[in-house]
């Protein structure tokens, strides 16, 4: 092919810039994520899914007499190794998710373009680092007794593991995502494994979310 006619080819393909913006501008119907809620109604809402969640996991392994000893706190220096360690784990893997968004996104991807705009930026951007740091806390304890501790015994941590990545889905744009929290969860099985307790998976859980917290704040253009 010739020069020109390279030229010509590439003509009028957008750029990953021009994709974003068209998204943004472009007045068809795209699917919404939320109505834009205040970032009350987020808190408030992300608070009484992971209390109701914490209750029926409570009530379930009461009733299943699962044991509790994964709950014990941490004893021995080698079990503050592995929070502080896990502490730093999880701040690594915010870090490279949100490397990993922005690069698809760079590349125009329109699931990473759509969790951007339409699901993070409303819901967390204006989030005071107070309620970032409860929501982060409150997910980390939760979801961590839930998933690791009581369905775990139930189910193994395969089978968790997946019920856990399918709990951060709910869109066709968070196929992805379903994946990326699957592999997390299996993460979170092995700390618990590897430690015998639960609060290393609790300590990476609170800091990944907490880390993304602050980086949604730190990018305005998010």
């Amino acid at each position: 092919m010739a020069g020109g006619d390279v030229a010509t080819a590439t003509e009028g393909v957008p750029t990953a810039g021009e994709k974003i913006q068209n998204y943004m501008t472009d007045n068809s119907p795209k699917p919404k994520a939320t109505d834009n809620p205040t970032w009350q109604d987020t808190a408030r809402w992300l608070s009484t899914c992971q209390i109701a969640l914490l209750l029926i996991a409570s009530l379930w392994g009461w009733f299943r007499h699962i044991s509790w000893q994964l709950l014990l706190l941490p004893s021995s220096q080698a079990d503050w190794f592995y929070i502080l360690g896990t502490l730093a784990l999880g701040i690594v893997n915010s870090l490279a998710a949100n490397a990993m968004l922005n690069w698809f996104i760079k590349r125009g991807n329109s699931s990473a373009i759509w969790v951007r705009e339409e699901l993070l930026r409303p819901m967390f951007k204006e989030m005071p680092l107070a309620a970032s740091l409860w929501i982060s806390l409150l997910s980390g304890i939760c979801e961590e007794f839930s998933f690791r501790l009581v369905l775990t015994a139930e189910t193994g941590p395969i089978i968790s593991s997946i019920l856990f990545g399918i709990l951060h889905g709910g869109h066709r744009h968070l196929r992805w995502y379903i994946v990326w929290a699957t592999a997390m969860g299996a993460i979170f099985c092995l700390l618990v494994h590897l430690s015998g307790s639960l609060w290393p998976a609790v300590t990476m859980h609170f800091a990944s979310n907490f880390t993304s917290f602050i980086l949604l704040r730190r990018d305005r253009q998010l």
